[in-house]
């Protein structure tokens, strides 16, 4: 993703539903990237984060230096996902993260400042990456892939289940203010 000196959007991706969230970090650091999936972890609990959020890609980027922070929970301790680096020019390692990349390339291009964005800048590009349909998921949009499949987990498992993936719906469509519908 692009990086700039007062911010970069930072962005996950669910990679078979192409359900990506972007965000933008100010001054951007290690600890800010830490805090970004704290937030989360808090938001929607250590069990739906190990599901949304097993493993996380990407390069050798110095913000995710603090593998530690990152890959455990500071609420209960244990590993709430693995972190794995991708050796640099082979995207071939990562290859739906490149693909998340040409779609935010349309509005981000390599090599231009992304300063002049807002975080309400941020969350309307991330609408309408979320909103397009995609060939790859027979013409839904990676929204309504990701409600289908938390929709139908919710209805297909036990009761104690479902508070933990209601948050997960209610995380998805409220984070930071992204109205997703």
């Amino acid at each position: 993703l692009l990086i700039s000196k007062t911010g970069f959007p930072f962005g996950i991706s669910s990679p078979k539903l192409t359900f990506t969230l972007l965000d933008i970090i100010n001054k951007p650091d290690s600890s800010k990237v830490v805090e970004f999936f704290d937030i989360i972890e808090n938001k929607i609990g250590i069990d739906a984060f190990k599901e949304l959020i097993p493993v996380i890609l990407t390069d050798r980027d110095p913000n995710f230096a603090d593998i530690n922070g990152i890959c455990f929970s500071k609420v209960t301790g244990e590993e709430r996902c693995k972190l794995f680096f991708c050796d640099p020019y082979v995207s071939n390692q990562k290859p739906n993260v490149e693909n998340m990349n040409k779609q935010i390339r349309l509005f981000f291009p390599k090599g231009k400042s992304v300063e002049k964005y807002s975080k309400v800048d941020i969350k309307n590009i991330n609408k309408t990456i979320l909103n397009k349909p995609l060939r790859s998921l027979d013409g839904n949009t990676p929204k309504d892939a990701f409600l289908l499949k938390y929709l139908m987990k919710i209805y297909l498992t036990n009761y104690s289940n479902i508070l933990s993936m209601a948050n997960v719906s209610e995380f998805i469509l409220t984070i930071d203010n992204i109205m997703l519908i």
